[in-house]
């Protein structure tokens, strides 16, 4: 009896190239992913930090000017500002003038805002200029409206700050 002998395969050399490249580019296409979501993750970080004020810390700002925004958990109307405002806020003429700082109206007030009447409303937002309300504007009435009522506000300071008005 004859035994058959197996016969191994052997790679062309074809073969050899396609599957050393098909190495390389899984390698870099791992390596590229990384990149894209480590800066992804780095611009998403930028973007969020500007409007993340402390309640604790006052800002420091030219002549105690601030935008105080009242807030309650598990409000959609703050959420929706949030969304629309809230990230790119710090970034505009008017975050610039009145840097925002937030407190939650279930919370005990700051010493410096022992003074202040919160209300019922969320969001509320109070322009406050050395330790004095100049206006306020109650509830989210959406992006369209937001700045123009904020810039009527502005403009009652005793030195108005924003000279280019944001025109969304």
């Amino acid at each position: 009896m004859r035994m058959a002998r197996q016969k191994t395969r052997r790679r062309a050399p074809l073969g050899h190239f396609m599957e050393a490249l098909r190495r390389e580019w899984l390698g870099k296409a791992v390596v590229t992913l990384a990149l894209v979501f480590g800066a992804l993750s780095l611009i998403t970080a930028l973007i969020a930090w500007p409007g993340s004020a402390d309640a604790s810390e006052p800002p420091k700002t030219r002549a105690g000017v601030f935008l105080l925004m009242l807030e309650e958990d598990g409000c959609p109307w703050c959420e929706r500002w949030d969304e629309e405002i809230g990230a790119a806020y710090g970034r505009t003429p008017e975050g610039q003038c009145a840097p925002l700082r937030r407190v939650d109206i279930h919370d005990r007030l700051p010493s410096d805002l022992k003074w202040l009447t919160t209300g019922n409303y969320t969001p509320t937002f109070v322009l406050i200029e050395d330790g004095r309300e100049l206006g306020r504007i109650r509830g989210y009435p959406g992006e369209e409206f937001f700045y123009p009522l904020l810039n009527q506000l502005l403009a009652r300071l005793t030195e108005p700050c924003v000279t280019k008005p944001n025109t969304n």
